[in-house]
């Protein structure tokens, strides 16, 4: 009992000072932004797409913020430590995040970066791997890690290295997502650890805060449906097992919201997409405590949300964000302290093959150039409103509090808000997605409806496509590691889902259709 109130009373000081903290009146972020199947590649040349004309269109319908992976391998290959970021990497396809960064703020955004390494995963297939505490299997180190993260800010936080040599109008980067969906195994070698991942957070965490002492570090979009992993772990318990470290262990946490939209209204929709929304910041209030008026003192960003239109019209989908941003309008944000809402994806694959390609806000022609919006696009320029934005949470100093369960009732005992405010039992959620034969496999920064684009993964695929699916994968894995793509994985690449996919996109060549270069990153 003693152990409670003391916890109480320390979480009850912590709320008078966390909303205030150390954040600036000029630190601001793009209230709407998007991702895109091209992700980090989104300035490379292929085919008819167009990067500089999408952004274009983004900037002017409002939007100012983009979210892409940055890759360890890709600005470190040998492991030597010299991270060099202005260089056109030789490992994926010439990207220079320079050149990302360069092109996102002569169209006035700003990079969301999520900081993710991919390389070859132990079940001998191309994906994410995270880093290990001592680097075995030739995994890169926490500290490796961590020591790239801190790499970034200094050349692309404020006053980084980078900004001298630009010739743009700075637009640093300020806050940071540590990884990507790392509670479903394909996104942590099959084998997802809430205690594995905490301690790579706490460690890029304080490396960031070296580097720039008020960066924000974000917690890696948090899911609820497995998509057909075998591992998998609750959000809930990635959020404990960060804050047993320290209630102030994370500046923000992001969550993507994919639901079911099959036989849903738009109303429905917008619903779903609260209700993952209370979960989070219901499990958040138990774990970290709570600020004025009784929000979580750690904002929710949703980094990944939509809907595909081979589940739902796109009037149905248009209507869902609508009903979802007037209910965050109405109440929800300040209730729930909601940050950045970013949609996936912002165009659709130029081949609709699967679910996931048909996410985009915007159509593709087969050439791959723009097809003209889908009414989704007008409901979220609307919401982006001429550029709003929002002001950032503050930058949590390490408190000496720490979670325990003994001391504050657990999210898994408690109860859910729904949209409507009443409380209903803890676990009523909206139905996660179905894999489906036209579904991808696990998902950018994913059911998603999503996922496929941004990361250029798949979910996994339907079971009675399994079969095909992992002949398809494996066809595709071989011929990377010939470094060339036979006319076999060419095949199999046209007909497979996102799981082809995820090897297409580290071999290069211009032997690679179109079709699968751009579902596979643009790398």
């Amino acid at each position: 009992m003693r152990a409670r109130i003391r916890h109480t009373v320390a979480l009850l000081a912590l709320a008078t000072t966390s909303f205030a903290g150390t954040a600036h009146a000029a630190e601001q972020i793009g209230a709407v932004g998007v991702n895109d199947l091209r992700s980090d590649g989104i300035f490379l040349s292929h085919g008819a797409w167009a990067g500089d004309g999408d952004l274009a269109l983004a900037h002017d319908g409002g939007i100012r913020l983009y979210r892409a992976r940055m890759r360890l391998d890709c600005v470190d290959p040998e492991g030597r430590g010299d991270f060099d970021f202005a260089r056109r990497s030789p490992t994926c396809w010439l990207l220079s995040y320079d050149d990302l960064v360069r092109g996102l703020t002569r169209h006035g955004m700003t990079l969301l970066p999520a900081l993710i390494n991919f390389g070859m995963r132990s079940n001998g297939h191309h994906g994410p791997v995270p880093p290990t505490q001592d680097g075995a299997g030739g995994t890169p180190t926490r500290e490796r890690f961590a020591a790239f993260a801190a790499a970034a800010a200094r050349r692309y936080g404020p006053g980084g290295t980078f900004w001298d040599t630009c010739g743009c109008d700075p637009k640093p980067i300020r806050a940071w997502e540590i990884w990507n969906e790392q509670n479903n195994g394909w996104w942590w070698d099959d084998a997802a650890d809430a205690e594995d991942y905490a301690a790579l957070f706490t460690l890029t965490r304080a490396k960031l805060r070296e580097a720039d002492p008020r960066a924000r570090a974000v917690v890696g979009g948090l899911v609820w449906d497995r998509n057909g992993e075998q591992s998998f772990v609750e959000p809930a318990e990635v959020l404990r097992a960060l804050a047993v470290r320290d209630v102030n262990a994370f500046d923000a946490v992001a969550i993507h919201p994919y639901s079911d939209a099959r036989g849903r209204t738009g109303e429905q929709l917008g619903a779903d997409a609260v209700a993952f929304v209370d979960r989070i910041a219901d499990d958040l209030r138990a774990t970290t405590g709570t600020g004025p008026g009784g929000a979580p003192r750690q904002q929710i960003w949703l980094t990944e949300m939509g809907w595909s239109d081979t589940d739902a019209a796109p009037e149905t989908i248009a209507e869902g964000f609508r009903s979802f941003s007037a209910r965050l309008d109405a109440g929800v944000r300040a209730a729930d302290n909601v940050g950045p809402v970013l949609w996936y994806m912002l165009r659709d694959n130029n081949v609709r093959a699967v679910r996931d390609d048909g996410l985009g806000l915007r159509y593709t022609h087969v050439t791959g150039s723009d097809a003209g919006p889908k009414p989704a696009w007008t409901s979220l320029t609307r919401a982006a409103a001429g550029g709003r934005m929002l002001d950032l949470p503050a930058a949590l100093e390490l408190s000496g509090v720490r979670y325990s369960p003994n001391a504050a009732a657990s999210p898994s005992g408690g109860s859910a808000v729904n949209n409507s405010g009443l409380r209903t039992p803890a676990g009523r959620l909206p139905a996660a997605r179905a894999p489906s034969p036209a579904r991808r496999a696990p998902s950018a920064v994913s059911r998603r409806p999503p996922r496929v684009a941004n990361w250029g993964t798949a979910r996994k695929p339907a079971r009675k496509k399994k079969s095909r699916r992992s002949n398809a994968r494996r066809s595709v894995t071989t011929a990377c590691r010939a470094v060339k793509v036979t006319s076999t994985a060419r095949t199999a690449s046209r007909r497979s889902s996102k799981a082809a996919t995820r090897a297409l996109r580290v071999c290069g060549g211009a032997s690679i259709p179109l079709s699968a270069r751009v579902a596979a990153g643009a790398k």
